[in-house]
């Protein structure tokens, strides 16, 4: 029970990015990645909370790619499929193109269309 209490607050700080991502990168290291007993959920308001952070220049483009690489690789985070579509485009700028303040406004709005 502790060790799934564990393994779903490192989840959620994941979800949040509410830590550096070096990190968040820790602390995920630490847990298993294919237990998806429980999983938690990563929604358009999450992303939309991340881009602007980076858009205020709280995060940086490397940052944003380490921690979407951190949410891409895990079986235990749900996310609908034009959310991890957003997840793929963060985490692999030299396919997808780097993330941009054009960029990001551009994320911003794909994701308030999914919330209407």
């Amino acid at each position: 029970m502790a060790n799934n209490l564990k393994r779903l607050t490192v989840l959620m700080s994941l979800v949040e990015f509410d830590v550096p991502v070096a990190e968040l990168a820790k602390r995920v290291n630490e847990i298993h990645w294919d237990d998806v007993s429980d999983s938690v959920v990563l929604d358009s308001l999450h992303l939309e909370k991340i881009m602007k952070r980076y858009l205020a220049g709280e995060l940086s483009a490397l940052e944003v790619e380490e921690w979407a690489n951190l949410l891409e690789s895990r079986n235990d985070i749900t996310m609908s499929q034009p959310i991890r579509d957003v997840v793929y485009r963060l985490a692999n700028p030299v396919l997808e193109g780097e993330i941009s303040a054009f960029g990001a406004e551009q994320i911003l709005l794909k994701l308030k269309h999914l919330s209407l």
